[in-house]
């Protein structure tokens, strides 16, 4: 087995590959959008108990110096760029059986992590109160994650 995760330490694990005569432990951890990644061969330390204790310490020292992100700060990540320029809202606009649909989505999750999806026309609130809705909602919605 070339890679096995420590119980009890996620991102730690014991990388062996026999054909390639490398074995070692990699910490590897993602915190607040960086990836940390470290090896600790055992032909660098006295024995292999050295490595996973030198291992350990550097995982410890990454978790506490990068906690892990809420989740509402992880809902405020901008991941790909949205078209209105706002996280979680965005102007669409849809064709459907010959007519055109124009409305501002809202995406959010719930308590529980669940996807939500709210929508409100531009046909019915008008361009600037759809969108008014939708930030609203949104806002709302990761309110109550921190609560």
């Amino acid at each position: 087995m070339p890679t096995t995760t420590l119980p009890g330490y996620r991102g730690l694990q014991r990388m062996e590959y026999a054909d390639q005569n490398v074995a070692c432990y990699r910490v590897k951890l993602l915190r607040q959008g960086a990836m940390f990644q470290e090896y600790f061969p055992f032909k660098r330390y006295p024995n292999e108990a050295a490595a996973l204790a030198e291992a350990k310490k550097c995982w410890k020292e990454i978790r506490e110096a990068f906690p892990r992100m809420l989740r509402r700060d992880s809902c405020d990540v901008q991941r790909r760029k949205s078209p209105s320029g706002i996280v979680g809202i965005a102007r669409i606009t849809k064709i459907s059986k010959g007519h055109e649909y124009t409305f501002w989505r809202a995406n959010f999750t719930d308590r529980r992590g669940n996807k939500k999806i709210r929508i409100f026309s531009v046909n019915k609130y008008g361009d600037a109160e759809a969108k008014k809705r939708a930030l609203k909602v949104r806002r709302d919605a990761l309110a109550a994650l921190t609560q």
